[in-house]
């Protein structure tokens, strides 16, 4: 409709009909600006497969390998998000310079005197 189709009889449900509108505009921007979830330290398995982008099977194999450590309680594992930020740069490969810089020059095989 447009504004010179309304009659005057026609408001109560115009007003109506914004109201409800008006509602649910309001109830989305609260939910929009209502702080989103707390992270806390602690992950369920499918939290921390999102964040190591890693299937959930493959995060129970590396449990049970060993390779990452986690929590039980009850039938449930839980994760320490500092543990699996740990186990991420763990990984992490050193560049040529950092290389270079942390060589240490080594002593040559040759013994003291001229001695073989």
């Amino acid at each position: 409709m447009q504004l010179n189709e309304y009659r005057f009889e026609d408001l109560p449900n115009i007003l109506a009909k914004n109201n409800e509108l008006l509602l649910k505009v309001s109830n989305l921007l609260e939910v929009a600006i209502l702080p989103q979830k707390e992270s806390s330290d602690f992950l369920t398995i499918t939290e921390a497969s999102e964040l190591l982008n890693l299937s959930v099977a493959t995060i129970y194999t590396k449990v049970s390998k060993g390779e990452l450590s986690s929590m039980k309680r009850g039938k449930r594992l839980y994760f320490s998000k500092k543990e699996l930020t740990e186990f991420i740069t763990a990984g992490r490969r050193s560049t040529v310079k950092e290389v270079g810089e942390l060589a240490v020059p080594t002593p040559t095989n040759a013994k003291e005197g001229g001695e073989k």
